[in-house]
């Protein structure tokens, strides 16, 4: 499709970014807000951002009524003056208001860019009814270009979407965790392991507490995140002789210096809708190690160059790993190595780069000559 009002103002972009800031601190919070600070800087781009973020307080059905109709008006308001709109969103923004923000665009004659936080869009679309799934692949699935944050999605949608499918995976401020010469050069012996996350069944937190009995002596797991549902906070500070510990919540500018403070990760998650998960970005970034469940998302981004993956769900695989790399000084050293080359891959200022190029792309195919 082509938009004649679009012209070519010596490599300047108007942008209209529509997505989710802080607060509430989140992935998609915080991603959003990587991608809005680097764009607000960069002298190429014209930005205009609508925050989707719900306000606090209000009743559920009020506050999306509200903000829904905010988002609406200011889209047709702004939307009228740039060159691309894009929508970053969840999984139940992009299916509720994913079409009609697609529709907006293509009234107002611009091109629009779409990026899906989470790993799990196709497993829901799946289930979601025919009806429905017709109005996204006429709709959401016809965007320009479509932005998904695992590979496993990039080739679930290609039959849909072709090369508009495009990997833009999660992001981290790799530039801001290494100012020291080598973050790793200290690192020689494994003891001090440290789960970061919501405190659930479905993350495996339960695993923890029921390898401690034959944890090595001298290595400890230390819990952080917020309690949620079937998970008691009274029972977890219960819980535990010791070697495994709830320490509480931390908050975001909190993780890196935490995960700087003990020595490798562990997330042996059972949900299989996980994506990239924050963490692991930031470890990777902190040249930490990490200990994963072998989900085909997780599989995308963490190999024996910087982690081990464990079976999910398996109690046994879990503490083997733990033995293994806690035993073996030099494997361990191997993989802080890793981790960091790892993180670079996964750095903001990457991933701003790449979004940019996919707006001069989307551009350039929609001028008149293109």
């Amino acid at each position: 499709m082509r938009y004649d009002k679009l012209q070519d103002r010596s490599g300047l972009i108007r942008l209209l970014l529509i997505g989710p800031l802080p607060p509430p601190i989140g992935g998609a919070t915080q991603l959003f807000s990587y991608l809005v600070e680097d764009l607000s800087g960069n002298s190429s781009i014209e930005l205009e951002v609508i925050d989707i973020s719900r306000p606090l307080g209000h009743l559920e059905l009020y506050s999306n009524l509200r903000k829904g109709a905010e988002v609406l008006w200011r889209t047709v308001r702004i939307g009228r003056h740039v060159d691309v709109i894009s929508f970053h969103a969840n999984e139940r923004g992009r299916i509720l208001f994913g079409p009609i923000i697609y529709l907006l665009a293509r009234l107002l004659g611009k091109p629009i860019v779409m990026r899906a936080f989470g790993g799990a869009f196709h497993r829901t679309f799946r289930r979601l009814p025919s009806f429905y799934r017709c109005v996204l692949l006429r709709t959401y699935l016809r965007a320009d270009r479509c932005l998904f944050e695992t590979r496993q999605q990039v080739l679930y949608f290609s039959s849909a979407c072709g090369s508009r499918a495009v990997w833009f995976p999660n992001c981290t401020r790799f530039e801001a965790r290494c100012q020291l010469e080598d973050p790793v050069v200290s690192r020689r012996i494994c003891r001090r392991f440290v789960y970061i996350g919501r405190v659930v069944p479905e993350k495996g937190v339960d695993s923890l507490f029921e390898i401690e009995p034959e944890l090595p002596d001298g290595v400890s797991i230390d819990i952080y995140g917020p309690v949620g549902n079937g998970c008691s906070m009274v029972e977890l500070c219960r819980r535990g002789n010791g070697q495994v510990r709830y320490r509480g919540v931390l908050d975001h500018h909190s993780v890196m210096e935490c995960l700087q403070d003990h020595d490798a990760l562990v997330l042996p998650t059972r949900c299989v809708t996980e994506g990239y998960p924050g963490v692991v970005l930031e470890a990777f970034a902190s040249g930490r190690p990490v200990i994963v469940s072998d989900l085909q998302s997780l599989r995308e981004i963490v190999d024996d160059s910087c982690g081990i993956l464990v079976e999910m769900g398996n109690s046994q695989s879990l503490l083997d790993a733990i033995r293994r790399i806690e035993r073996d000084d030099a494997l361990y050293e191997s993989l802080c190595r890793g981790a960091l080359a790892k993180g670079m891959q996964f750095s903001a200022s990457l991933r701003t780069k790449q979004f940019v190029q996919v707006c001069r792309d989307v551009v350039a195919s929609c001028l008149p000559d293109g």
